[in-house]
């Protein structure tokens, strides 16, 4: 079912064609969060056009998706003859795994390692476990189907690795927007106070917003640690980041000063997820 306007006239419902269109992307974003709970909510900065064609294309696929029945990736690129990893001559192995990904993209399938892997590790990846992954049998024009390796096998280091870095970047190049994914639901900020996420955002921009602009910026991570399950708490483990940072901070005067040193960000694994509790960072302090 195609969610286009049919070729009957309909009563707009409003008589500025580019708010008519606003209206009509409110409600087909409600009608997605009440028939498949997503959270997708109009105005997210898209034209009102794009913000359109995006909801329509959302509503078709999810409709597909209702009516289709799990399949094996294996079945749903028609399952192929391949030879079992263990026994692929090594000259055969990057031919074989060229073809057999060839086979997953024609389906609109691909599969991505975060760590550099050799060709057989990824070929009996795809063979022994991916093969066999159920996945919804249906196709629509643009849509991939992207599986991650470290989804299936978490390197908690790189996680923490790339957690770590978006977090600073953010706080660097002074957009939050993606750091509430990497925080906990309650996070201590450096003067000891335990806040609802929500709020201890609103402190950590408050601090930023003393400054006027960074320049030069660079850091590193320097050591990651990992540590098991702590006594009592309902963790699967802990972790600390830590490195060196340094940056230029304009204050609001005009004047430039150098900021660096140690940073350290803590972590909490529950259910395979890490996310932050507390960081320290060079330069975040919130004067009242």
């Amino acid at each position: 079912m195609s969610y286009e306007k049919s070729d009957e006239r309909e009563e707009p419902l409003h008589e500025d064609p580019v708010q008519n269109l606003r209206i009509e992307n409110e409600i087909l974003a409600m009608k997605i969060r009440a028939q498949y709970g997503g959270t997708f909510h109009a105005g997210s900065g898209l034209s009102p056009e794009v913000e359109n064609r995006f909801l329509k294309n959302v509503l078709e696929f999810e409709e597909r998706i209702g009516k289709c029945k799990p399949v094996k990736i294996y079945d749903s690129i028609g399952r192929p003859d391949y030879i079992k990893a263990a026994l692929l001559p090594p000259e055969r192995v990057e031919q074989e795994l060229a073809r057999i990904v060839g086979l997953l993209a024609e389906k609109g399938i691909t599969i991505d390692f975060l760590r550099p892997r050799d060709a057989l590790f990824r070929y009996r990846f795809i063979t022994e476990e991916l093969f066999w992954q159920e996945t919804w049998d249906v196709s629509f024009p643009g849509i991939m189907k992207c599986y991650l390796y470290e989804e299936f096998h978490p390197d908690h280091e790189i996680i923490l690795r790339h957690h770590t870095a978006t977090i600073l970047s953010a706080w660097l190049n002074r957009k939050l927007g993606a750091m509430p994914y990497h925080l906990c639901r309650k996070f201590m900020v450096p003067d000891g106070g335990l806040y609802a996420r929500e709020d201890a955002l609103v402190r950590l921009q408050k601090a930023l917003d003393q400054y006027a602009a960074f320049e030069h910026s660079r850091y590193s991570i320097d050591a990651i640690g990992i540590f098991p399950k702590p006594a009592g708490m309902p963790l699967q483990a802990m972790a600390q980041v830590e490195g060196t940072m340094k940056y230029v901070a304009i204050l609001k005067n005009g004047e430039r000063k150098t900021i660096e040193g140690p940073y350290r960000v803590y972590y909490a694994c529950e259910k395979d997820c890490w996310q932050s509790f507390f960081f320290y960072l060079p330069g975040y302090i919130l004067k009242t």
